[in-house]
């Protein structure tokens, strides 16, 4: 891809993220047009790397934040962590005026993507109490496998994603100790069935440390 091609297709994709990712905990699924929308900013990464044993992401991030493609909401007021990564992948996380933010990067650097949401405990617009769901994406074939990954309130231990087929898949939630928020974060790294314009996952749960559901939010499909 020409560079000038590339840094337009980066700089669009950075341009759609949603300010954040709210359900209410009732009629939820007026607003799943919304949420998959938001999440439909991780289906496409831009750039190209082969994988390289422990490369260092952070460093790699911390350089893309003095490029022009960071927006001032997306930047970074505390230390980026690495929550969970191998060889080849990082699952990286952070907070910013938008609230946390939730990145993932597989092979060299180029191949990335992040996202922001709410800060923990901060109530949605409206009526309806906040979503303890605050920022997912779906990245898309990158180290290997597609990577479902986010952030939740703290009294979240599992999330469960019911895709378009009808299967069902989960991860329970992961604190990242050097990072100063209450939130607890996901990843499921599986190869996914990836429709061109919609977003494969028709609902997501969240349980707690008792396995009792805490919401069910259904997600309408995109529309193209």
């Amino acid at each position: 891809m020409p560079p000038r091609r590339h840094a337009l297709r980066r700089e669009a994709l950075l341009a759609a993220i949603s300010p954040s990712v709210r359900l209410p905990r009732h009629r939820m699924a007026s607003r799943g047009a919304a949420l998959a929308t938001a999440a439909s900013v991780f289906l496409a990464l831009a750039g190209a790397g082969l994988a390289i044993a422990h490369y260092d992401f952070l460093a790699e991030q911390s350089r893309i934040d003095t490029t022009m493609w960071e927006p001032p909401p997306l930047r970074r007021t505390g230390p980026r962590v690495e929550v969970a990564r191998g060889s080849d992948w990082s699952f990286m996380a952070w907070n910013s005026e938008r609230g946390v933010c939730v990145g993932y990067a597989a092979g060299a650097g180029a191949r990335w993507s992040r996202t922001c949401g709410r800060a923990p405990g901060t109530p949605a617009d409206g009526p309806h109490a906040a979503s303890s769901v605050l920022v997912f994406g779906l990245v898309s074939g990158v180290g290997g496998s597609d990577a479902l990954l986010g952030a939740v309130d703290p009294e979240v231990s599992r999330v469960a994603f019911e895709l378009a087929d009808g299967s069902v898949v989960s991860a329970t939630t992961m604190h990242a100790p050097d990072l100063d928020t209450t939130a607890r974060f996901f990843l499921i790294r599986r190869s996914f069935v990836i429709p061109a314009v919609a977003l494969p996952i028709r609902a997501v749960e969240t349980y707690d440390a008792y396995g009792a559901m805490i919401e069910r939010a259904e997600i309408a499909p995109a529309r193209g």
